[in-house]
């Protein structure tokens, strides 16, 4: 059996107790409360987003009305409106909980942090076009405004948490 030496070994147990420490503060985040603007989509604007064969397309058949696919596409192996539905919601929430662990902590360990952040800034890219897509936002200017309220929320939320935290120590 290899021993691993001294240094490597305090090394991993430092970014081992960062991730923990980071797990722990992520489990409080309270995602509920922060308001998305993908929280403005309604059935009308994906209809007004999507072609309408999305929606308004079908037939009458056993008595069930079959009008459109979008929320049910059956036959397809990857329907790219609903995982660009998906890629919304996820990075809208990967933009709230960056900036809640950044508050509570900017510097968690190098390797946590640069993982974290590369997925923030690639979650943010992605934002920037979907809110145009989507029809969240009419430019790639007005959906920046949008991540940085995002980004406000969650850092508050941060902000709040270490506040409690060293009032009750």
């Amino acid at each position: 059996m290899e021993l691993i030496p001294e240094d490597k070994r305090r090394l991993l147990e430092k970014r081992r107790a960062a991730h923990e420490s980071w797990r722990a503060a992520h489990d409080y985040i309270d995602l509920g409360t922060i308001e998305f603007p993908s929280d403005a989509l309604s059935v009308k604007r994906l209809r007004e987003t999507f072609p309408p064969e999305f929606f308004d397309h079908g037939n009458i058949s056993d008595g069930w009305n079959s009008y459109g696919s979008f929320f049910l596409p059956i036959g397809t192996n990857d329907p790219l409106h609903l995982v660009q539905l998906h890629n919304l919601l996820s990075a809208e929430r990967a933009v709230a909980e960056y900036a809640y662990l950044n508050a509570l902590d900017p510097y968690p360990s190098e390797t946590c942090d640069e993982e974290i952040h590369e997925y923030d800034i690639e979650a943010r890219m992605h934002l920037e076009e979907l809110y145009v897509d989507f029809r969240l936002a009419d430019s790639p200017e007005t959906a920046r405004l949008l991540i940085r309220h995002i980004e406000e929320q969650g850092a508050q939320q941060g902000k709040a948490h270490k506040s409690r935290e060293s009032r009750a120590r």
